[in-house]
């Protein structure tokens, strides 16, 4: 990975997001369990069941959320693009 690419204020804000994001979500089902175990009384299975919802949900959108990424992406932008590294082998 070419290192000029953290420097881009894209990929900084970007992977800034996708933490933010993944912290909020791992932090969401930690806190959601333990209340849902010991505050309502649920099981560990009654538990994991309430969670497929948010499971099923996230899997159908990760892939469409990339999707709409690239389709409006503002014209002009910094986008991040392979760009093959000619001093390499294969």
């Amino acid at each position: 990975m070419p290192l000029d690419l953290l420097r881009r204020r894209t990929v900084v804000i970007s992977r800034g997001a996708g933490f933010a994001f993944m912290a909020a979500f791992y932090g969401t089902v930690f806190v959601f369990s333990i209340y849902l175990q010991q505050q309502r009384g649920l099981s560990a299975l009654a538990t994991d069941l309430a969670f497929v919802p948010m499971t099923v949900l996230s899997a159908f959108i990760n892939p469409l959320s990339a999707r709409a990424a690239e389709r409006y992406v503002a014209p002009g932008s910094d986008r991040v693009r392979h760009v093959p590294d000619e001093g390499r082998d294969g």
